[in-house]
């Protein structure tokens, strides 16, 4: 009986998940024909929302910068090896927050971005896993693969289109909920975004976005981690 109590005390001190992630929704896209400025709108300023925004260009060296500084973070930025860069910046709200202010100094062009806000998501480890990238050249997008370790992630797949001449927008994403399609600067770039809930850990496998035509474009795969809490301690009582 004791081991057995003090076993069930060891699993509740643990930390469990709690809730759930929930998308919270993504702001219209912004765009600039040069290197910016450029503010997209916060869905969300609630404390605690985690927000992920998705930026590209036009140019293979773009070196993207977000105000306010040390507000952000890089979470991951690359270029496609035949023109076009993106980066995805993530940051846990406090309430109240500034809108993000995206630029590009240098040789960038066509800069556009788009942010979108989840709650539920861990403040303190937000992103289960390393994300995970590719890029190619057709009328499907496929997002990689990565293997979360936490179950109730919910899984995002970040999509950019290079369109040089060819109008392209993204649509159809193959599982999951879309966050944002279609969206287009001068019919050269577009942007999308799929987010679905796994509920146990391991392989998120791969997922795509449709291109209206054959473009180059970029994928990312990131899992958001469930925010978790300490499990309560028992107490044996002494035996009298």
């Amino acid at each position: 009986m004791k081991a057995a109590i003090l076993f069930l005390a060891f699993l509740l001190a643990a930390p469990v998940a709690v809730g759930q992630i929930m998308f919270v929704g993504a702001s219209a896209e912004v765009d600039d024909n040069d290197v910016g400025p450029i503010t997209p709108t916060l869905p969300s300023t609630t404390a605690g929302h985690v927000a992920i925004l998705h930026t590209g260009g036009r140019t293979t060296g773009c070196a993207f910068a977000v105000a306010p500084g040390g507000e952000w973070n890089l979470e991951h930025q690359q270029a496609h090896a035949s023109g076009g860069s993106t980066a995805i910046f993530s940051r846990v709200l406090t309430g109240g927050d500034t809108n993000p202010t995206v630029s590009a100094p240098g040789t960038c062009n066509a800069l556009t971005a788009i942010v979108m806000t989840f709650s539920g998501v861990n403040g303190t480890t937000p992103f289960d896993v390393a994300e995970a990238f590719t890029n190619g050249a057709s009328t499907t997008a496929t997002a990689p693969a990565i293997t979360t370790v936490t179950a109730n992630t919910m899984v995002v797949r970040i999509f950019t289109n290079n369109a040089v001449t060819t109008p392209a927008n993204f649509s159809a994403a193959s599982e999951g909920a879309t966050a944002y399609d279609g969206t287009n600067y001068d019919q050269r770039m577009a942007h999308g975004a799929s987010y679905v809930a796994l509920a146990s850990a391991g392989t998120t496998g791969t997922a795509t976005m449709t291109l209206a035509n054959s473009n180059q474009w970029q994928a990312i795969t990131l899992a958001l981690r469930p925010a978790s809490t300490g499990g309560l301690l028992l107490r044996r009582r002494r035996e009298q």
